[in-house]
């Protein structure tokens, strides 16, 4: 069964405010069908869910709620106005805290916002919150030991991804239609996979990088996680600083164009192989549908690319952290130095990770030119392989698992998952489709694609060139058309 994503918005009588998508929501309040305070007020109802889930560390809705009572139905034009944003606490927000979900930074808070979120509140958006993650964003199942775990909104056994996990399960539970979290190695795509939500992670450099609590210069980007493509479509034209756009909101609107001519990679020798069976069947039977609709699908051999960009990615954050991480402490002013802040992480697998950052750097920085050699490298062997191939995007499923069990006790990594009667490391296997856009700066984008036996989320991942953005939106909206309705969680309670 396909769903299309063109038709009207559903009267209120059929769908709960809380379940609106940003550009649903954003219509009705444009048009005053949906007062402000109400539609604030509606969200609402769904923070003790959230917060059952662990979803935020700073809730910002009172101050929302109050502020919302003010606010006059129908009246500005702007095109997120009245809409609640929340943001990964990396994402600086002027008298909000960043913690980067580490204790040293639980009292710290920014004079100014990052550029990012300058554009969100120009184009009219309400910050609602501080999202939890996974400790200063170095791992995927977003279980905290300072802040305590994010728990997937289908299992709360299960993790909800990471690191940007907050982010996602805000969105998939209804506490607001769209949330701001960042990408390194697959922080955005893999939670909302995990979430049943869409993750965009843009091309390196698209949206600025400032007011951000980092791991790596090279690597890290924001980007956006909400219900749909043309939530992402609209949200992407305010963080780019474009003019918004009747371009952009027709993009958003037409979707299920024919797919005729369409090349699609499939990197069968690698991303589409030893995958959780059930996200193997999901996947097949997408790329199945993308045939039938047209599209032609082109066996691609990425493992070249892989070996180098693999090792290469890895290197470049642990050699960046400590620079990046120092001068944004220094930059806001924060009397918090890099040697107390990694004296004071909490989670034993973040605390690895700092350790082993300061053993390459000690060792010199040869390692880490080699390695911005061999990712400048990588990227002109993708671009070689997809042009040669002429396809308009490579396909693969988002994570060739869905969502493994929580950690117990202060085991924050998830150490290990069992894939196909293997023992395997959580981290190395999660990560393993989405990282290579991570360290070769591509655009990509994770769409719900269905559901296991046990009801988690399986996604699916849409990649292509740097600067090639907005045909990858476009593609994405009509892949989106012809998926299965995304399943949604069911609230506590209820």
């Amino acid at each position: 069964m396909t769903h299309s994503t063109t038709s009207p918005a559903p009267a209120l009588t059929s769908v709960h405010a809380a379940d609106l998508t940003v550009t649903e929501a954003a219509e009705r309040l444009r048009t005053g069908q949906l007062g402000a305070g109400e539609y604030l007020e509606a969200l609402a109802e769904r923070r003790e869910w959230a917060g059952k889930l662990g979803a935020l560390i700073h809730d910002n809705f009172p101050a929302l709620l109050e502020a919302g009572r003010g606010i006059p139905d129908g009246a500005d034009p702007a095109p997120l106005a009245g809409i609640p944003v929340v943001l990964k606490d990396i994402i600086d927000a002027a008298g909000l805290p960043t913690t980067g979900g580490t204790p040293t930074l639980k009292e710290y808070r920014p004079a100014a916002d990052a550029p990012v979120v300058e554009r969100l509140r120009k184009a009219g958006a309400l910050i609602a919150g501080k999202a939890n993650l996974h400790e200063l964003s170095f791992g995927i199942t977003s279980n905290n030991a300072a802040f305590g775990p994010v728990r997937n909104p289908f299992d709360p056994t299960k993790v909800a991804g990471g690191s940007s996990g907050g982010s996602a399960v805000a969105v998939a539970a209804g506490l607001v239609p769209a949330a701001l979290a960042a990408d390194t190695g697959g922080s955005v795509r893999i939670p909302a996979a995990f979430c049943g939500v869409v993750g965009f992670r843009p091309s390196a450099g698209r949206y600025p990088s400032g007011g951000l609590l980092p791991i790596s210069h090279t690597r890290d980007t924001v980007g956006p996680i909400a219900r749909s493509v043309a939530d992402i479509i609209l949200l992407d034209a305010v963080l780019a600083g474009l003019k918004l756009p009747a371009a952009a909101r027709r993009r958003a609107e037409t979707a299920g164009q024919p797919l005729e001519g369409l090349r699609l990679g499939v990197p069968e020798s690698t991303f589409a192989r030893d995958l959780e069976p059930e996200v193997d069947a999901c996947f097949r039977t997408v790329l199945a549908t993308l045939q039938e609709a047209g599209a032609e699908l082109v066996p691609l051999e990425l493992r070249p690319v892989l070996d180098l960009a693999d090792p290469a990615g890895q290197t470049i954050a642990l050699h960046e952290v400590g620079d990046d991480l120092a001068k944004y402490l220094a930059d806001g002013g924060t009397p918090v130095t890099y040697a107390g802040l990694v004296d004071g992480i909490a989670s034993p697998d973040v605390q690895a990770v700092f350790a082993a950052s300061a053993k390459l750097r000690k060792a010199g920085d040869g390692a880490y030119k080699k390695a911005l050699k061999d990712a400048d490298k990588a990227l002109k062997l993708y671009r070689a392989v997809v042009e040669e191939a002429g396809v308009s995007a490579v396909i693969q499923p988002t994570a060739p698992v869905t969502a493994p069990a929580i950690g117990n006790g202060k085991d924050t990594s998830g150490t290990a998952i069992e894939l196909n009667g293997r023992q395997l490391p959580v981290f190395e296997t999660v990560i393993r489709h989405t990282n290579l856009a991570g360290v070769i700066g591509l655009a990509g984008i994770s769409l719900p694609a269905g559901t296991s036996s046990a009801g988690l989320p399986i996604g699916i991942e849409l990649d292509t060139v740097p600067g090639a953005d907005s045909d990858l939106l476009w593609l994405a909206r009509q892949i989106e058309a012809l998926l299965p309705a995304a399943a949604r969680p069911v609230p506590a309670g209820k």
